[in-house]
């Protein structure tokens, strides 16, 4: 947080990619993007089997934010989506298999984005000072499916409400 204010510092462009880097992508704050954007954790079972984590953390932006290398019509693009649930795609490099993003029927205009792919600068930093970790790391905005959480190692992690499920559910503390 700068001292003559209380607002955090605006990144003006984030960048990220899979882990072949054939999927490249840049989000772009120098319009309208909400900073900080909205950041949560998700304990379900489909994010676990698409992450491979114990926990998924991702971020959400505007679709007007985003830019993809290569574009998604570009023939080349090895960037898929897989309709993983009734009204979910997750978006995947078709090469390295490299989780990128996760879309909501139901909020077309939203994608999040999975954290992890971010480039390390920043989420710990060019020199590892913490980049924008505050803002981008921390899951203000909850813990879903909290109900799921692996008893001993994500029940403990904090830093939103904790939902039962989806927000608008139970939330449990």
């Amino acid at each position: 947080m700068s001292p003559a204010s209380n607002e955090a510092p605006k990144a003006p462009t984030l960048t990220g990619g899979c882990l072949c880097g054939g999927v490249r992508y840049s989000v772009d704050f120098s319009g309208d993007g909400q900073w900080p954007p909205n950041t949560g954790l998700c304990n379900c079972t489909r994010c676990r089997k698409a992450s491979g984590a114990l926990v998924s953390h991702t971020i959400e932006f505007s679709v007007k934010q985003i830019s993809w290398t290569p574009a998604h019509d570009d023939a080349n693009a090895s960037y898929r989506e897989y309709q993983s649930s009734e009204n979910c795609r997750r978006g995947f490099c078709s090469v390295c298999g490299g989780t990128l993003s996760f879309i909501y029927d139901g909020t077309p205009d939203l994608l999040h984005i999975w954290t992890g792919s971010l480039d390390e600068k920043w989420v710990i930093g060019e020199d590892q000072s913490g980049g924008f970790v505050e803002e981008l790391c921390i899951p203000r905005d909850g813990i879903l499916f909290a109900g799921q959480a692996v008893r001993g190692v994500t029940d403990g992690l904090r830093g939103g409400p904790r939902y039962e499920a989806l927000p608008g559910s139970k939330v449990l503390d």
